[in-house]
């Protein structure tokens, strides 16, 4: 959708939803001075003052959204999510209060809390989940591709994605059969090498997309060997020929694209969301005792934040409560003898950096809790592989690990519910394929199930 009408979408869907809520609250909080019942409410004389007031409400909310996303402007990300809580109970609960003084209403002060939170989560909700999904939805992001071929038919496509694709889509680079000879030198100098490197390539580079550009008759051999490497990383693999056929790159560079995808992501979005806001209100309290415990056993900051790889090999800061001493990083090179796991993965079951509070927390993963606010920002769901460190995928030496990118990472998954940390890494990663292969909404919930006794046990945790 055309970003200028999405946000004049979005402008009026958000004052429609500001004024509903305030019309709500007033019936809501009155329902008790209805002694006729709600159709005599609804009978009550609308005044000047109480129009004014609905059209300063749809006037003053873009500005209002303004002016604070100014003030936490370049912020940490969980700022500007709790920024939006802010100011979406301040405007709800300001213009509310005109709105009651001007039809002189004295209310009961616990309708009123109670709905100012309602309102806020409301608000939070809309504003998160139409400026991710109608800009953009939250998997979508600047699509990178690699185009095997240097001739003619990697020429075409190489125009194709710079003529029309060039602000969602990159190519950051080519491979062929040998060298680039008679092309373009923006070709020569993005030539990443010999088709044989391919896996290699895909290894270390983030790609969303192969296109092969290659003659069929002559080049068959090649192109097998591309697709079947391509097929086994997890890279979606678009043929010149579909690709010349079909209009253009656009739909083809994108995996969901298909109407009939999307759907059941947009479902599993909207219930990572809504369950996640949730949770955050209904455990604040808990966030509150947790963070206090934790400045006052031991040094250091109250969150833990790590870079993770996501959805198809993106970066991004996953939170945690800290359980470490501060400064943990820096001594993990000192203990990479004493890991418990095969494989990348470090796992110490008598870790000396995690503090006695800590050890509480991870066994009872109360740890986890602060990743509901990557699930609100989009970079993780409730349920998926775990993210990823920088350090853990690096020490990859095969390229089919890098298939468990092509869905989001999650808080929980069937790893988390089958035995944790006392599974070797082949099963850990067996796991996860598992997922990927059979992923489905009645999976995920089954997980979530799962996952209840899985945290009162412990078992499994370091």
């Amino acid at each position: 959708m055309n970003p200028s009408i999405s946000k004049v979408l979005i402008s009026h869907l958000e004052g429609v939803i500001a004024f509903v809520i305030a019309a709500a609250i007033l019936i809501f909080a009155n329902a008790t001075r209805m002694p006729k019942g709600l159709a005599s409410f609804l009978l009550m004389r609308i005044t000047l003052a109480h129009v004014v007031l609905g059209i300063l409400l749809l006037a003053a909310w873009q500005p209002c959204f303004r002016g604070f996303e100014n003030a936490i402007k370049n912020r940490d990300p969980i700022l500007l999510v709790f920024g939006q809580v802010i100011r979406g109970a301040t405007i709800v609960s300001t213009l509310l209060a005109a709105i009651l003084y001007t039809a002189r209403v004295h209310t009961p002060a616990w309708p009123v809390l109670l709905c100012f939170w309602l309102a806020s989560l409301m608000l939070v909700g809309s504003r998160v989940l139409f400026s991710r999904w109608v800009n953009g939805a939250p998997w979508r992001h600047h699509s990178q591709v690699l185009i095997v071929g240097t001739g003619p038919m990697a020429r075409y496509a190489w125009r194709e994605i710079r003529t029309f694709h060039h602000r969602s889509t990159k190519v950051v680079g080519f491979v062929d059969i040998a060298g680039p000879v008679d092309t373009y030198p923006e070709i020569v100098a993005n030539y990443l090498g010999n088709v044989e490197d391919l896996e290699k390539l895909l290894l270390k580079t983030v790609v969303d997309t192969v296109v092969i550009a290659l003659p069929a008759k002559s080049c068959y051999g090649a192109i097998e060997t591309a697709v079947a490497v391509s097929e086994r990383v997890g890279v979606d693999v678009v043929l010149n020929r579909v690709f010349q056929t079909a209009g253009g790159p656009h739909r083809l560079l994108d995996p969901y694209a298909d109407d009939s995808n999307v759907a059941p992501y947009l479902l599993k979005r909207f219930w990572d969301v809504t369950f996640a806001v949730l949770a955050i209100v209904v455990l604040s309290s808990m966030f509150l005792i947790i963070g206090l415990l934790i400045k006052l056993t031991s040094p250091g900051p109250v969150f833990f934040s790590q870079e993770r790889y996501g959805y198809r090999r993106r970066r991004f800061k996953m939170y945690k409560f800290r359980t470490m001493v501060a400064g943990a990083e820096t001594m993990l090179p000192a203990l990479e003898s004493s890991n418990e796991l095969q494989g990348p993965i470090f796992k110490m079951r008598h870790d000396p950096r995690v503090t006695p509070l800590g050890r509480f927390l991870r066994r009872t993963s109360l740890d986890e809790l602060p990743q509901l606010w990557n699930v609100v920002m989009g970079t993780m769901s409730l349920v998926g592989p775990r993210p990823m460190s920088v350090r853990d995928v690096s020490l990859f030496s095969d390229s089919y690990l890098m298939r468990r990118f092509r869905v989001k990472p999650g808080i929980t998954g069937l790893w988390q519910v089958s035995g944790r940390s006392s599974l070797s890494f082949d099963q850990w990663i067996d796991m996860d394929f598992r997922y990927i292969d059979n992923w489905s909404l009645k999976l995920d919930f089954s997980i979530l199930l799962r996952t209840i006794p899985a945290v009162l046990k412990g078992s499994g945790a370091m």
